[in-house]
This record gives structure tokens, C-alpha cells and sequence, in this order.
């Protein structure tokens, strides 16, 4: 067990802050302040990896306006970053060179994540509608839906097959204990797996297996669970249970090279692909409280995690080695809830 906080590198010299952003792109990761419900405070900042800057409310620095109401979850493609915010029910897409505003689509419900299937045709999952919208990337605008039935909440490629897991019945009364299984050539559902409930997050492992992390309900109805499923055939092929149902386990990441697992339950854990059980103590404990997301960066996993704090004031981002000492440490806007990398 590691505790958040310790580390003597000259790696944690103070960030500078860039305000306003005069942002400048780079390799880095991005991350999405949803700020608070209804009042339209949420922003993007930056965190540039090769010179340790952090460039804050880039969006409004360089658009003059404000994101929207919760900013929630970024998909990049190339040089383009699709930012969904999830109560202005809409999609602002950017040019990640200088951060310009280059279209908007909106009417979508309540949009969660994006999945860009190519440089034509992406999915959007939807909080209070039953069905992934269908985004033309050409034109900018929505061509459909495919019907789910349920509400839709994470969403991932494997084997040629989109996965989509059935987290919240609040808006849409179905059972929330579903992998939904979409042809993208069809545009339609083809299976579904049942699940624990609240299947919150799904990775890919080296080996191409599907990991999907429920947290058992939101009242703690059932013991959560970790899922390894094969995309091919849609088996599960293991189910492990935690040991309480009053844990609420989420963010489930891994790192670069596809063999350990991480996920938050208030503080980090991590555990190898090859794990019959689950940890039983965090590998960094944070000692302030519970953190609020994670992130594992694609290329040299970096491990960033949020503290969201009292949800009112500006949240707190930590990066981490892979060995689990603290490299950053800096504050960011209010409520910092997703990470996007940018190579």
C-alpha cells in the first residue's frame, strides 16, 4: 500500500498555471470540469506533459463563451476533440491545435459518452433516452438511433462489436443490469449479456477480453462484481464479487500494456487480469477524504485521479507513477469528473 502524498522527485516542483490559457496543444491529457448542475460553470484545462503547464478554461480562453452545463466525457479523433455536455444536451466539437470551436450539435437528451467509430459515424450513450444516437461527422447532425430499450451510459469497441452497458434505470424504468451488443454496420442490437446491476465501466485487456465493472445498485442491492467477458463469443468467462454490498466500485481502467487493472472505491486499487479476487487493501490510499474519478493514460500509464472536494470550490487533480508515487499534485476547475489523453 502506497499513501497519497509522498515523493521527493524534482518532479513535484509547482505546476504553472497558464490564465488565461494561451493554450498552446501538445502531449498532455485533458480534463472535463463538469462544474455544478444548471449553472453553466464547467470548463476544460489542460495538463501539458512536456513542459508541466496547466492551461485552465481553455474552451472559454480561446471561444469567448462558456462550454455549457456539465461538460462530462471528451473523445479525441486526429486533431479533433468531440467534448459531450451532458445538460446542454449537445456535443461542441473542437480543433485540438488551437482549441476553436469548429461545430455544435445539439437536441441530444442527455448525452453521456461518444464513441468515434471512423471519420464518418460515431455513437452517443443518452442518461434519459432508450437508445445510442447516430452521429454523421460529416455533416454534423444526428442520422438515428439505435433502440436499446434502456438508458446507456459507457460504450466500447471489442472484436468488432460495440458494448454498451445499461448503468441507471432513474429516467428509463428497465432493468439496469444489462451489456447491450450492437452491430455498428447494422445500426442494431443484436444481444445482450446480463450483469450484476449498474455495469458502470468496461476496458480491453492485451488479450482482447472485455472487463466490465458493476457496482451492484445504487442502494446496494446487490454485491458488486468484476466481469471478464470474451466479445467474440459473448461468454462470460469469469465473475468476481466483492466482499460487501456497501462497497460502490467504479472508474475501471488499464494500463498501457493491457495486463492490470484499476478502479476507484473511494480510494485506487489495482489488480492483474490474472486475479482470482479481488485486492484487499487500495494501492494508493488517499488520505483525504474519497476520490472522485481516475484515469490511466494510454501511453505510459500515468495514474490521475480527482478530488472533487465539497463539489462547490475547484477540485484537486493527482498524477501518479506506475509505481504509485506522487508526480503532480495541482487544482483544476470545479469538479474535475473525466481525463482525455492527447498524444
Amino acid at each position: 500500500m502506497l499513501i497519497a502524498g509522498i515523493s521527493c522527485d524534482k518532479d513535484d516542483e509547482p505546476v504553472e498555471v497558464i490564465t488565461p490559457a494561451n493554450y498552446v496543444g501538445g502531449e498532455g491529457f485533458f480534463i472535463i470540469n463538469e462544474g455544478n448542475f444548471g449553472q453553466a460553470n464547467g470548463s476544460l484545462s489542460f495538463f501539458n506533459l512536456d513542459n508541466y503547464r496547466l492551461y485552465e478554461n481553455i474552451f472559454q480562453s480561446v471561444n469567448n463563451r462558456p462550454i455549457g452545463d456539465i461538460p462530462s466525457f471528451m473523445g479525441i479523433r486526429g486533431n479533433v476533440g468531440y467534448i459531450v455536455v451532458n445538460n446542454s444536451a449537445g456535443i461542441e466539437i473542437v480543433d485540438l491545435n488551437t482549441f476553436e470551436s469548429l461545430h455544435h450539435i445539439g437536441g441530444l437528451g442527455s448525452p453521456r459518452e461518444i464513441l468515434i467509430l471512423n471519420d464518418e459515424k460515431a455513437y452517443v450513450t443518452d442518461l434519459a433516452q432508450s437508445g445510442l444516437h447516430i452521429l454523421d461527422l460529416i455533416s454534423h447532425t444526428v442520422l438515428g438511433t439505435v433502440e436499446l430499450g434502456k438508458s446507456s451510459e459507457n460504450i466500447i469497441l471489442a472484436d468488432q462489436k460495440v458494448f454498451v452497458s445499461n448503468w441507471s434505470d432513474y429516467y428509463v424504468p428497465a432493468e439496469n443490469n444489462t451489456v447491450q451488443v450492437i452491430d455498428p454496420l447494422t445500426d442494431t442490437k443484436v444481444s445482450e449479456i446480463p450483469v450484476t446491476k449498474e455495469p458502470n465501466s468496461m476496458v480491453r485487456d492485451k488479450n482482447g477480453k472485455l472487463w466490465v465493472l458493476c457496482s451492484g445498485g445504487f442502494m446496494g442491492e446487490e454485491v458488486p462484481a468484476l466481469y471478464r467477458i470474451n466479445p467474440a463469443t459473448l461468454d462470460i468467462e469469469g465473475k468476481i464479487e466483492f466482499s460487501s454490498s456497501d462497497m460502490a466500485p467504479s472508474k475501471l481502467n488499464i494500463n498501457a500494456s493491457g495486463e492490470t487493472l484499476y478502479y476507484l472505491n473511494g480510494q485506487i486499487f489495482r489488480m492483474s487480469i490474472q486475479a482470482t479476487e479481488i485486492p484487499s487493501g487500495p494501492f494508493i490510499e488517499y488520505q483525504d477524504g474519497a476520490l472522485y474519478s481516475l484515469f490511466v493514460d494510454p501511453d505510459n500509464s500515468h495514474i490521475i485521479a480527482s478530488d472533487a472536494i465539497d463539489f462547490q470550490q475547484p477540485g484537486k487533480v493527482f498524477i501518479y507513477r506506475e509505481d504509485g508515487s506522487l508526480m503532480k499534485e495541482f487544482t483544476a476547475g470545479i469538479i474535475p469528473g473525466s481525463f482525455a489523453y492527447r498524444h
